[in-house]
């Protein structure tokens, strides 16, 4: 099961400090518990870079 959710972030975090379109995803697991896995980068616009990642994300659901 995956769930996708907007929250609002203190500036004081990794995802609150990003700057123009770069993008930053954290990606919660149980085997992993408060940690999440960062994933940082230059983005190229909400869209494309929305595109993208869902593109990446669909990618790595298939090779399971």
């Amino acid at each position: 099961k995956m769930e996708v959710i907007l929250e609002r972030v203190s500036k004081a975090t990794p995802l609150g400090q990003i700057k123009y379109a770069d993008s930053l995803f954290e990606i919660y697991r149980e085997s992993y518990g408060d940690q999440p896995v960062v994933i940082q980068g230059a983005g190229a616009g909400p869209k494309v870079t929305a595109r993208a990642v869902y593109s990446d994300l669909l990618k790595i659901g298939h090779s399971y």
